[in-house]
């Protein structure tokens, strides 16, 4: 049997529905990636881990986040995660990059 034109046509848009169904869907799964990541960086605390673990998680996380931010944003978001004591002592100084409050907080932790 020959397919008519007709049939031909609607064959061609359920193919196209299906791939533009298949792109979506990885468009919203990357969106919802990027969100987890930005919602887990936002989150980020220190808790009972090391300095050297928090550090670490949170370079991973900076790494796989979509926001762009400067480099003082980024330390105060550093600063703002570590444990409270630790927070008190920082702010006290004039730190420039996470990797300075990353030192001075391991000489905290010490």
């Amino acid at each position: 049997m020959v397919a008519t034109s007709e049939e031909n046509k609607d064959s061609t848009r359920k193919r196209k529905d299906h791939v533009l169904g298949q792109d979506e869907k990885k468009y919203a799964f990357c969106i919802s990636t990027i969100q987890l990541h930005t919602d887990r960086l936002q989150n980020l605390r220190q808790g009972n881990r090391s300095v050297d673990d928090y550090t670490m998680e949170f370079y991973e996380l900076v790494s796989r986040d979509a926001i762009a931010e400067d480099e003082e944003s980024r330390v105060a978001r550093y600063i703002g995660g570590l444990r409270i004591q630790f927070q008190d002592v920082l702010y006290m100084f004039d730190t420039l990059s996470v990797s300075d409050a990353h030192q001075r907080a391991v000489q905290l932790e010490k």
